[in-house]
């Protein structure tokens, strides 16, 4: 598997960044009904999002930043940048490996959709040819 061209890293920081910023928004919104609970559930799903269209390196930044945002913005001591207690780095720890495991299975999942999709493509050398 050959790495992705520059333009290709570039697309998936910015998509990266845009997931985080949009599922930090939407935790913002539902802070007033969770609190500091489950600051970090809803970037599981960015994960899962990133993995599966734009691939690992997407999927690794979201996991890696939407962690620490969300331990950041969401959870006890809530609007302390990077203070990071014993529970916190428990908590940022557990993240990060299930956030992993969603990232591994996302991108087999996209890898096996990619197959299905080859098999219901049709080569046009492999058409008949047309009788006119």
């Amino acid at each position: 598997m050959k790495p992705p061209s520059l333009a290709s890293a570039l697309i998936s920081v910015a998509i990266a960044a845009g997931l985080v910023a949009l599922f930090t928004g939407v935790r913002a919104l539902l802070h007033p009904l969770l609190g500091s609970h489950s600051p970090l559930m809803l970037y599981i799903v960015a994960v899962l999002i990133a993995g599966f269209t734009r691939g690992g390196l997407c999927g690794l930044i979201v996991l890696i930043f939407g962690g620490l945002v969300g331990e950041s913005l969401f959870a006890d001591p809530q609007g302390a940048l990077l203070h990071l207690t014993a529970a916190n780095l428990a908590s940022l720890a557990v993240f990060w490996t299930v956030a992993l495991l969603v990232l591994g299975m996302s991108l087999e999942l996209a890898r096996r959709a990619n197959e299905i999709l080859d098999r219901f493509t049709v080569d046009s050398r492999d058409e008949p040819p047309s009788v006119d």
